[in-house]
């Protein structure tokens, strides 16, 4: 198998740009630095050997198919309308941009934070996300809080949500649930000063 190695260069990105498919597997190894940027404008497949914890793989084409087993850090970039086709953990966070556009039809777990400024369609599955969530929307679906982070929506919305774990606090934000929010475990923190939180149905 062959290598991938990226070198910290202090602040510098250090960059490989794909424009059309990547495909990784049997990987002897593999060194991604937290400034490290794989772009993709095709489909992105890697296997079990690709597994680094640093940097990000962005996904920029305008349409990506992503089979993954693992990524460090996800960012889906306009005008890629792209769709994950199995289940993927994130080491670090999501980040779908504006003009972009992602669909999950395999569960997502995220151990990092979830930025959205355009749509997350969740294709019916739970998704497991660690971090802060921070805006735009999530359909079709539902995000299952399983750490301690901030919770914000803006003016969009989640369609349904289960804190399991940690503590989910709103200081000064807006979290609206269109569907149902169930607290099975972990905390539910709301500040009394200039936090909303409306849902359909809540589930203590």
């Amino acid at each position: 198998g062959g290598t991938i190695a990226h070198a910290s260069y202090g602040s510098d990105i250090v960059l490989i740009d794909v424009g059309t498919d990547v495909s990784i597997s049997n990987l002897a190894a593999v060194t991604m630095v937290p400034q490290s940027q794989f772009h993709c404008a095709g489909n992105w497949t890697s296997d079990a050997t690709f597994a680094p914890t640093a940097g990000t793989v962005r996904i920029d084409g305008p349409v990506s198919a992503i089979v993954a087993i693992s990524l460090p850090s996800l960012t889906i970039a306009s005008p890629a309308v792209a769709t994950t086709l199995s289940p993927t953990a994130v080491a670090g966070s999501l980040n779908v941009e504006a003009g972009g556009h992602l669909t999950s039809l395999g569960i997502a777990n995220i151990e990092g934070h979830v930025t959205l400024q355009d749509t997350w369609e969740l294709g019916g599955f739970t998704h497991f996300v660690a971090g802060n969530w921070n805006g735009g929307s999530a359909i079709n679906g539902t995000i299952n809080f399983d750490g301690s982070g901030s919770l914000h929506t803006g003016s969009d919305s989640i369609a349904n949500v289960v804190v399991t774990a940690g503590t989910r606090t709103m200081v000064h934000s807006l979290a609206s649930i269109t569907g149902n929010f169930d607290l099975t475990g972990g905390t539910l923190s709301i500040s009394t000063s200039g936090s909303t939180f409306s849902q359909s149905r809540l589930l203590i």
